[in-house]
C-alpha cells in the first residue's frame, strides 16, 4: 500500500528497518552468547470503517552486541578473557566459526578512515595467529611480527585463530570489533529464549504506554512528507467497545469433591478434584539425559513414585508403578537413546509402548527440540520432558501440572466445558492445525503438521481427544481417519 511507504519512510531513515519494524538500542538488554535484544515498533496501515488507522505496536528482535569481537568470543564461549590466551580446541574454533560466519566487523587498528570499512567474516584460520605466516617482500613474516613492525602493536591473543574476510585477509580477532545493529540470524538457545521472554513480556498499561513513547519518537505531526499529502494522524488511541463473556462451566468426574466449578477472575483451584476421562498408562520407561553420577537412581524413583501416586489421586489408572529407569549412552544420538528407551518400556510391559518421561539437566541445550522431533515423527510415542531440578524433592503442584499433560497426551480428558453455543447442541469435531517452519539458520529443514482434533458428544460431552505430528503430504490421510472415527461416533450415539 502507498500509505505504508509513505508513513515508514522517514523513520526507516532514522531507525534500523526489519520489514515493517523499526528499532532502536537504547533500553537494549544482553540475552547471553554475544546477542542483545532492541526494541522496536511495528507500523502499518489499516483500512477501517469509515477511516483509515494506523496500526502501532511494540515488538523486539535479537542483535549482535557490538564492541571489541574478543569479548563475543569469551561470551559464545563462556569463559574469562585470560582463558582465551591458552588457545582453542578444534571443537571450539568450530563453534565460533558456526557463530560469527556472516558477521559484520570493522578493524581498529588503522585509525578513524579505515575503521569506517566493514568486512564479514567468511570463516576461522583452523590454527593460531601465531603459526601463521605470509611473504612480505620476498621473506616470510608472521602476522604477530608484522602487526608490531608496522603498528607497534603486541598482539596478546596469539594463541587465538584469526577471522578471514577475503581469501587472502586474514585479520586477528583482537583487532576486530562488531558494527552495531547488525540482526543476529539464528535460532536463539534456551537461556537467550527466556532471556527474550523477559524482555518482551509486559503488562498491557506498560505496554500501551510504551506504544504512545513510539509514537512520539516518530514524530507524525513532524513528518514533512505527510504533510505535502495532507495527512494528519492523531496522538490518541482509538477507544473500541468492549464486552465481558460469560464465563462457562468446567466440568470434571462426578467423583471430585467439586465437579462443576465456575472460575473467577479466570482462576480456579485443582485441589481434590479428577480428571473428567483418565487415562491408562501400562507401558512406559523413563530416560535420563545424564549419568548416575549427575543424578541418582535413587531420586529418580522417588520422583516417579510421587508422580505415580498423584496421578492415580488425580483420577488416572497406572498398572505399571515401577518402569524401567536407563540414562543415556554419550557416544549415541538421541534417536538411538530414545529408541533404545522405547524397546525396554515394550519388553518389560509386554505391549506397545505408550510413554517416555525424559529427565532434562542441561535446558541450555537444543536437546528438547530434538526429542520431539524424534519421538513424533520417527518412533511414534508421546514422551513428557521434566527438568532435573523438579526431581528433588517435587511439590504436588508440579505433579499435578504434569499429570495433566500426561493425560492428554494418552487421550484422557481433562475437563469440558458446558454452555458452549452450537457445540451442546449436536455432535461436533474441533480440530486445529499448525505447521511448524524453520528456525533462523536452520537448512534442509523437514516440515511438520501438528493437529489436535477434539470429538464431542450431545451437550459437549468429550468422546476423544488425538494429537498427531505428522509431515504435510500426511495430513489429508489423517484428516479422511479423524472424519470416519467422527461419523462411526455420530452413528453409534
Amino acid at each position: 500500500m502507498a500509505l505504508d511507504v509513505l508513513i515508514r519512510h522517514q523513520p526507516s531513515m532514522l531507525y534500523r528497518t526489519i520489514g515493517r519494524s523499526f528499532y532502536t538500542s537504547e533500553g537494549s538488554r544482553s540475552l547471553g552468547g554475544g546477542a542483545e535484544a532492541w526494541q522496536g515498533y511495528y507500523l502499518s496501515a489499516r483500512p477501517t470503517l469509515g477511516r483509515m488507522i494506523i496500526n502501532i505496536d511494540v515488538c523486539a528482535t535479537a542483535f549482535y552486541e557490538s564492541g571489541p569481537l574478543i569479548q563475543m568470543v569469551a561470551k559464545i564461549l563462556e569463559r574469562p578473557l585470560d582463558h582465551l590466551r591458552r588457545g582453542l580446541v578444534r571443537g571450539d574454533i568450530q563453534k565460533l566459526e558456526k557463530r560469527l560466519k556472516g558477521l559484520q566487523i570493522r578493524v581498529t587498528h588503522r585509525g578513524e578512515q579505515a575503521s569506517r570499512r566493514k568486512y564479514k567474516i567468511t570463516a576461522l584460520t583452523p590454527g593460531p595467529t601465531s603459526s601463521i605466516n605470509f611473504d612480505q617482500d620476498g621473506r616470510q613474516i608472521s602476522i604477530a611480527a608484522y602487526f608490531y613492525q608496522t603498528y607497534r602493536r603486541r598482539l596478546d591473543f596469539q594463541n587465538l585463530p584469526c577471522v578471514i574476510v577475503k581469501q587472502d585477509i586474514f585479520l586477528p580477532i583482537e583487532i576486530c570489533e562488531v558494527v552495531e545493529g547488525r540482526r543476529y540470524p539464528r535460532k536463539l538457545d534456551g537461556e537467550q529464549t527466556r532471556n527474550m521472554i523477559a524482555y518482551a513480556c509486559e503488562r498491557p498499561n506498560s505496554r500501551a504506554n510504551k506504544i504512545l513513547r513510539g509514537l512520539n519518537a516518530l514524530n507524525f505531526r513532524g513528518n514533512e512528507h505527510l504533510q505535502k499529502f495532507g495527512i494528519r494522524i492523531s496522538n490518541e488511541m482509538t477507544t473500541v467497545n468492549a464486552r465481558i463473556l460469560p464465563v462457562p462451566t468446567i466440568v470434571y468426574h462426578a467423583s471430585s469433591k467439586e465437579p462443576k466449578v465456575r472460575p473467577n477472575d479466570g482462576v480456579w483451584s485443582l485441589r481434590d478434584k479428577k480428571v473428567f476421562t483418565g487415562a491408562t498408562l501400562g507401558s512406559w520407561s523413563v530416560l535420563v539425559f545424564g549419568s548416575p553420577n549427575e543424578l541418582g537412581d535413587g531420586v529418580i524413583r522417588l520422583f516417579v513414585r510421587e508422580l505415580v501416586n498423584n496421578c492415580q489421586e488425580k483420577g488416572m489408572n497406572i498398572p505399571n508403578r515401577n518402569p524401567p529407569i536407563s540414562y543415556v549412552n554419550m557416544h549415541s544420538t538421541t534417536e538411538e537413546n530414545l529408541m533404545k528407551a522405547w524397546l525396554e518400556a515394550g519388553n518389560t510391559a509386554k505391549q506397545k509402548p505408550q510413554l517416555i518421561l525424559c529427565v532434562l539437566l542441561n535446558i541450555k541445550t537444543d536437546l528438547y527440540p530434538e526429542i520431539k522431533r524424534v519421538s513424533d515423527t520417527i518412533i511414534g510415542v508421546q514422551t513428557q520432558c521434566v527438568q532435573a531440578k523438579h526431581t528433588n524433592r517435587p511439590n504436588k503442584q508440579y505433579l499435578a501440572n504434569l499429570c495433566l499433560k500426561i493425560n492428554v497426551k494418552l487421550g484422557g480428558m481433562n475437563s469440558h466445558l458446558t454452555e458452549l453455543p452450537f457445540v451442546d447442541d449436536q455432535p461436533t469435531i474441533i480440530m486445529g492445525a499448525d505447521v511448524t517452519h524453520p528456525p533462523p539458520g536452520i537448512i534442509n529443514y523437514k516440515l511438520h503438521l501438528s493437529v489436535h482434533q477434539w470429538i464431542l458428544g450431545h451437550r459437549g460431552t468429550p468422546h476423544q481427544s488425538e494429537y498427531k505430528r505428522v509431515e504435510p503430504n500426511g495430513s489429508p490421510i489423517l484428516i479422511k481417519d479423524n472424519s470416519q472415527k467422527f461419523f462411526e461416533m455420530k452413528r453409534n450415539s
